[in-house]
């Protein structure tokens, strides 16, 4: 069995209204982790003085910033292609990824013929499907990257971290974020809806991702 969103609906833009809540909601969300990262190293850097959690504190409000203006940059029409989404995403999630011991392999078949160009919606979708598979998925994280003429694939095997009605919960096609186990699947959905993304899982609870150009 598999579960796949790909309702059809026009990609939205900064001045639609539900799209800017949906992104501001994004933004809060993403912050809000970041900040309590960052206040939990500062406590231990407090206690031991260890420059390691320095080091994670000051990458924190760095990340907190460098969030803050890609939002900002995007309100007058920022993109980035996949490769850098993924950069960012990997460098914001580097503490969480050593504090689970784990890894992520990527194996890159991305030749980037089309010149892909994502908006911010997408951007955070990655960041938050890739946090899930850190948190919840089982050993290393294997992502293999390929592009056609007509979309970029990503397929991620996290070893199996997400049970099928976790997907259901996830990809649930709904408006209302209410209707979502937590923010960052509300940002995963919609982030697909507003694309015309396809996330499809499988029966061994890997999940593939076809984001069209």
């Amino acid at each position: 069995m598999s579960k796949t969103n790909n309702r059809s609906k026009p990609v939205k833009h900064i001045e639609d209204t539900e799209y800017r809540e949906i992104i501001t909601s994004s933004l809060n969300h993403d912050t809000a982790n970041l900040r309590s990262l960052k206040a939990g190293y500062e406590d231990l850097l407090e206690e031991t003085g260890k420059e390691e959690y320095r080091e994670i504190v000051e990458d924190a409000e760095q990340r907190i910033e460098a969030l803050e203006q890609k939002f900002e940059d995007f309100r007058t029409g920022y993109t980035a292609n996949f490769s850098t989404i993924i950069g960012d995403s990997m460098q914001a999630l580097r503490p969480k990824l050593h504090s689970k011991d784990k890894d992520v392999i990527i194996d890159w078949d991305y030749n980037n013929q089309r010149g892909d160009s994502h908006d911010f919606l997408v951007d955070r979708m990655v960041y938050n499907l890739l946090d899930n598979s850190i948190e919840h998925g089982n050993g290393d994280i294997q992502i293999q990257i390929t592009d056609t003429e007509d979309y970029l694939e990503i397929k991620v095997d996290d070893g199996g971290g997400l049970e099928q009605e976790d997907w259901d919960q996830i990809l649930c096609n709904q408006d209302s974020k209410e209707s979502y186990p937590s923010t960052g699947s509300y940002i995963i959905d919609q982030a697909a809806q507003k694309n015309n993304i396809q996330i499809t899982c499988s029966d061994d609870h890997d999940y593939n991702i076809k984001i069209p150009f």
